[in-house]
């Protein structure tokens, strides 16, 4: 099943300061000496990447351990690297990638291991595999890992063009890009940057973007001093962003597509995890595509808005967090959980494939007949007022805020207090209390007036104007 590079298998072979005696078993850990090995796999387009870290549960070194690579039939090794670089990784031999680490120090780990390889044909699945045996005894347990293959949105594009043509330009795709997919795009560059210190790009497809290093850490300076580290790309300024710490990147758990929460993606020490694609691709969501293009399967068609709520959501689903006197940004599940439409799915409204702007397939008018029927001919409805304007208004902020009552995302709170005494948040200003109040609702537009005005108005304000 596996042909011989260099060296037999993924071979872990470790040699105790103490007695030891390993049992077989089909399982990455050896109850008797300590040693975890944790393994995970992840499939890009036509490369399979193997993370191996060794985890050392005992009270004393564990030393001498070595590894080496197992590349599986149907692929061929691309290439290897280890974390900390250099600290304990050997180097090559054949096309085998070698690991010779002098112990694993008592509570503590090492790794993650990780090597490539390129896929040669078409395969639905894909495994890495550990043997280590004490010499001694001989014998050895196995721990295997599996990853379904993830292919790629533009292998969805062959069938679903119209969708995949929709899903191009709206924002998910752009969470995260690869520099040499962001320098094509109109962005600019912290100062003292060249795309070639850049290894990827958060964001800047509408809100703001960020930059990673060489290393995979966040850039927080520009120019040699902290801060002015982010692009806020709708009023075109560089602000603050953890100015001057060493930042890593964590957010791939959202920002990303097949997404594991072991090793370095590259193998740069600043990435948590590694990933398939970066960005929210199609698989995202639908579940990897391998077996589907392979007519084994069917893709994954979720229509829940707990789907949604696994990325668009801050802390517990039951708060909505608030900092500054918005909303924190892109919690939308966290406000809809707690608004009148709690029982809807997001798709109810939204086209998931669309750009956010055009993807309301589901006019309020929908199900709010008898509103929309007193607000048709009204006076706020003759000046160009909406549904959305009142209550979807910009009460949560990414970026920018554009007055005390706007900032630059639309809510999901939907029900207006028209209590002029009412507090939309806590007295600390951390959450949010689930509803708008008049100040966000109203004074975005009437900048000149207060709440008190604005209560005069609220409770006839959908047929206002009419006889």
């Amino acid at each position: 099943m596996y042909k011989r590079l260099g060296f037999l298998a993924l071979v872990l072979v470790v040699v105790l300061a103490v007695g030891v005696s390993i049992s077989s078993a089909s399982s990455p850990t050896s109850p008797s000496s300590g040693l975890t090995v944790q393994i995970t796999s992840a499939i890009s387009a036509d490369t399979v990447t193997y993370s191996i870290t060794l985890v050392n549960d005992t009270s004393m070194d564990i030393g001498n351990i070595y590894l080496a690579g197992l590349v599986p039939t149907g692929t061929s090794f691309v290439k290897a690297t280890a974390t900390p670089p250099g600290s304990w990784f050997r180097g090559f031999e054949v096309e085998s990638a070698v690991w010779l680490s002098d112990k694993v120090p008592a509570k503590g780990k090492q790794g993650p291991f990780s090597y490539q390889v390129k896929i040669i044909g078409p395969i639905g699945s894909a495994h890495a595999w550990v043997h280590w045996a004490a010499p001694s005894e001989g014998t050895a347990v196995s721990a295997a890992t599996k990853a379904t293959k993830y292919v790629g949105s533009e292998a969805c594009a062959k069938c679903h063009a119209k969708k995949y043509n929709n899903f191009r330009v709206a924002g998910h795709g752009y969470k995260l890009r690869t520099a040499a997919d962001a320098m094509k795009a109109p962005l600019p560059l912290p100062e003292g940057y060249t795309w070639d210190d850049i290894s990827y790009v958060i964001g800047g497809y509408k809100w703001k973007a960020r930059y990673m290093d060489k290393q995979g850490y966040i850039i927080t300076t520009a120019a040699g001093k902290p801060g002015k580290n982010q692009y806020n790309m709708m009023t075109g300024t560089w602000v603050d962003y953890h100015p001057g710490e060493m930042k890593k990147y964590d957010c791939g758990r959202c920002h990303t597509t097949g997404y594991s929460s072991e090793g370095h993606q590259d193998g740069l020490p600043g990435i948590v995890g590694t990933w398939a694609f970066p960005g929210v691709q199609c698989e995202a969501c639908h579940g990897p595509g391998g077996d589907h293009i392979a007519g084994k399967a069917k893709m994954v068609v979720d229509e829940s808005a707990a789907l949604c709520g696994k990325c668009h959501i801050r802390g517990k689903a039951t708060e909505i967090p608030a900092s500054g006197g918005f909303i924190r940004h892109h919690e939308q599940y966290n406000e809809f959980l707690a608004s009148p439409h709690r029982a809807l799915s997001c798709v109810a409204c939204h086209s998931p494939h669309k750009k956010a702007e055009f993807s309301i397939e589901a006019a309020c008018s929908t199900c709010h007949s008898g509103a929309n029927a007193a607000f048709t001919g009204s006076q706020m409805q003759k000046v160009g007022v909406t549904c959305t304007d009142c209550h979807m208004p910009k009460a949560s902020k990414s970026a920018v805020k554009f007055g005390p009552y706007e900032g630059d995302v639309m809510t999901h709170l939907f029900e207006i207090n028209i209590d002029p005494k009412a507090k939309m948040f806590t007295d600390d200003g951390n959450l949010a209390k689930g509803y708008l109040t008049l100040d966000f609702a109203c004074l975005q537009c009437h900048k000149d007036k207060d709440v008190q005005w604005a209560a005069n108005y609220a409770q006839g304000i959908h047929s206002l104007g009419k006889k």
